[in-house]
């Protein structure tokens, strides 16, 4: 016996779909885990703290949150950057740049940041590491495994390596896993300090982070939670705040008694106290 083929559906006539007919969604389920997602920039009391960490850290590591931290970079892009990249007739380069293919979405133009002095002594100092152990050449990863491939070639930091030495160097910090720690972490710290001296710039933050939207630099911005509590903390309209305004009073008649010579009548009149 044949099945009977489904009913048509009609919006015109309000029928619901039939029981037997099973809709397939044809769309690629979202991954679990996403590098960037959630991810929460330091504080500044955690920046002091990483950084204390890092100046004792190996070179290697030293080198590779250090990059991260002060340019920017995803660390897909840290990744990709070979000796070449930063070294330049046996001196580090003033800028780093990252090529369209390296970044996410693979198109646009070289991305340049300059290399801060921090960073350049970090890079320095692991570069001096590395001619003790291979030869130098352009090509060569710039951050290299402790394991090397069994012909003897230089094996490439892995990604998951890199992110277990960024976490191990929170966790020496002292830095609270929030479960919002991530490898982006340093990325969104940089774009926030970037936002700040910029004089809260967001179309300059949007230039640095090569973005091309404004509305996905929006979301590497968020309000701490300190500034938060502080904000909330000025609401108050309890003694202290009273005393504040009293506060305000006493120097608004300072200068208004300031303003007139002695012996001007208007000298002595008092402005009228005010509570904002």
């Amino acid at each position: 016996m044949h099945p009977l083929p489904p009913r048509r559906l009609s919006s015109r006539l309000g029928r619901r779909p039939s029981r037997d007919i099973i809709e397939v969604s044809t769309a690629q389920p979202r991954p679990l885990f996403n590098s960037m997602a959630g991810r929460r920039p330091l504080t500044h009391t955690e920046e002091r703290q990483l950084l204390r960490i890092v100046w004792d850290l190996d070179p290697r590591d030293r080198a590779l949150i250090t990059a991260q931290w002060l340019t920017g970079f995803r660390i897909s892009e840290i990744l990709s950057l070979t000796v070449g990249s930063v070294l330049r007739d046996e001196t580090v380069v003033g800028k780093i740049g990252i090529a369209p293919r390296h970044m996410k979405g693979k198109r646009g133009t070289t991305r340049w940041v300059p290399v801060l002095p921090e960073l350049r002594r970090a890079l320095e100092s692991w570069i001096g590491h590395m001619r003790r152990r291979w030869a130098l050449t352009p090509d060569l990863p710039l951050f290299l495994s402790r394991e090397e491939n069994p012909d003897g070639i230089a094996r490439p930091l892995t990604r998951h390596t890199a992110r277990r030495i960024i976490h191990r160097a929170f966790a020496e910090a002292g830095v609270t896993n929030d479960g919002r720690l991530g490898t982006h972490t340093l990325r969104k710290t940089w774009a926030r300090n970037v936002y700040r001296n910029s004089g809260n710039d967001i179309m300059v933050l949007k230039a640095a982070l090569h973005h091309s939207d404004v509305s996905i630099t929006q979301k590497y911005l968020e309000a701490e939670e300190d500034a938060v509590e502080a904000a909330i903390r000025r609401c108050d309209l309890s003694r202290s705040h009273a005393s504040r305004c009293r506060s305000q009073y006493k120097c608004e008649e300072t200068r208004a008694i300031a303003r007139f010579p002695k012996g001007d009548p208007l000298r002595s009149k008092r402005p009228a106290m005010r509570c904002a």
